[in-house]
Protein backbone atom coordinates (compact mmCIF):
# COMPACT_ATOMS: atom_id res chain seq x y z
CA UNK A 1 0.00 0.00 0.00
CA UNK A 2 1.41 3.27 -1.13
CA UNK A 3 1.64 6.43 1.55
CA UNK A 4 -0.14 8.91 0.68
CA UNK A 5 -0.08 11.38 4.16
CA UNK A 6 1.02 14.85 3.70
CA UNK A 7 4.79 15.47 4.64
CA UNK A 8 7.33 18.51 4.13
CA UNK A 9 10.82 18.75 4.56
CA UNK A 10 11.91 21.25 6.85
CA UNK A 11 15.46 22.93 6.83
CA UNK A 12 17.36 24.06 9.64
CA UNK A 13 20.22 26.81 9.41
CA UNK A 14 23.82 25.53 9.30
CA UNK A 15 24.54 22.95 12.03
CA UNK A 16 26.07 24.51 14.75
CA UNK A 17 24.48 28.66 14.28
CA UNK A 18 24.18 28.80 17.83
CA UNK A 19 23.11 31.96 17.71
CA UNK A 20 20.09 31.82 15.36
CA UNK A 21 18.76 28.65 17.33
CA UNK A 22 18.70 30.83 20.11
CA UNK A 23 16.97 33.93 18.84
CA UNK A 24 14.65 31.48 17.19
CA UNK A 25 13.92 29.98 19.93
CA UNK A 26 13.37 33.11 22.15
CA UNK A 27 10.97 34.15 19.26
CA UNK A 28 9.20 31.04 19.26
CA UNK A 29 8.65 31.79 22.98
CA UNK A 30 7.53 35.34 22.95
CA UNK A 31 5.06 33.93 20.36
CA UNK A 32 3.32 31.01 23.25
CA UNK A 33 3.38 33.73 25.15
CA UNK A 34 1.39 36.34 23.36
CA UNK A 35 -0.64 33.72 22.51
CA UNK A 36 -1.54 33.01 25.73
CA UNK A 37 -2.06 36.22 26.72
CA UNK A 38 -4.65 36.55 23.80
CA UNK A 39 -6.24 33.34 24.13
CA UNK A 40 -7.09 34.39 28.05
CA UNK A 41 -9.49 37.14 26.74
CA UNK A 42 -12.72 36.13 26.26
CA UNK A 43 -13.72 37.34 22.91
CA UNK A 44 -10.96 35.76 21.43
CA UNK A 45 -11.37 32.68 22.88
CA UNK A 46 -14.68 32.60 21.29
CA UNK A 47 -13.17 33.93 17.61
CA UNK A 48 -11.14 30.99 17.50
CA UNK A 49 -13.18 28.02 19.26
CA UNK A 50 -13.19 26.05 15.98
CA UNK A 51 -9.61 26.06 16.09
CA UNK A 52 -9.18 24.90 19.99
CA UNK A 53 -11.62 22.04 19.37
CA UNK A 54 -9.59 19.35 20.02
CA UNK A 55 -6.20 21.17 20.51
CA UNK A 56 -4.86 23.74 21.65
CA UNK A 57 -1.67 25.31 19.57
CA UNK A 58 1.38 25.38 21.88
CA UNK A 59 4.74 27.15 19.94
CA UNK A 60 6.95 26.42 22.94
CA UNK A 61 6.24 22.64 22.54
CA UNK A 62 6.60 22.98 18.91
CA UNK A 63 9.67 24.61 18.75
CA UNK A 64 11.48 22.22 20.98
CA UNK A 65 10.35 19.71 18.83
CA UNK A 66 11.47 21.20 16.02
CA UNK A 67 14.85 21.37 17.61
CA UNK A 68 15.11 17.81 19.23
CA UNK A 69 14.22 17.04 15.73
CA UNK A 70 16.86 18.92 14.52
CA UNK A 71 19.44 17.47 16.55
CA UNK A 72 18.32 13.86 15.79
CA UNK A 73 18.85 14.76 12.37
CA UNK A 74 21.64 17.31 12.13
CA UNK A 75 20.17 19.56 9.29
CA UNK A 76 16.71 18.70 8.02
CA UNK A 77 13.47 16.37 8.88
CA UNK A 78 10.45 15.37 7.85
CA UNK A 79 7.36 16.82 8.99
CA UNK A 80 4.23 14.73 9.07
CA UNK A 81 1.18 17.75 8.32
CA UNK A 82 -1.67 15.21 10.02
CA UNK A 83 -0.08 15.44 13.00
CA UNK A 84 -0.37 18.14 16.33
CA UNK A 85 3.10 19.45 15.49
CA UNK A 86 1.80 19.70 11.75
CA UNK A 87 -1.39 22.29 12.98
CA UNK A 88 1.14 24.14 15.00
CA UNK A 89 4.14 24.40 12.17
CA UNK A 90 1.07 25.67 9.80
CA UNK A 91 0.59 28.23 12.38
CA UNK A 92 4.10 29.21 12.81
CA UNK A 93 4.63 28.95 8.97
CA UNK A 94 2.28 32.00 8.89
CA UNK A 95 3.57 33.91 11.76
CA UNK A 96 7.05 33.67 9.54
CA UNK A 97 8.60 30.80 11.57
CA UNK A 98 9.23 29.12 8.51
CA UNK A 99 9.74 30.14 4.40
CA UNK A 100 9.30 28.14 1.65
CA UNK A 101 11.84 27.61 -0.92
CA UNK A 102 11.24 25.63 -3.78
CA UNK A 103 10.47 22.06 -2.12
CA UNK A 104 11.57 22.70 1.55
CA UNK A 105 10.39 25.48 4.18
CA UNK A 106 13.51 26.42 5.86
CA UNK A 107 13.64 28.04 9.31
CA UNK A 108 13.62 31.66 9.20
CA UNK A 109 13.09 34.34 12.12
CA UNK A 110 9.64 36.57 11.63
CA UNK A 111 9.91 40.06 12.04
Amino acid sequence: MERTDPYLLVQGPAWGDVQFYGQWLLTAGEAEAFWKQAYADKQFEKQIESVCVCYIPDFGITATSVMKRLMEHRAMFLLDLNSEDGEDFTMMAEMGFFAQRNQVYQMTLPC
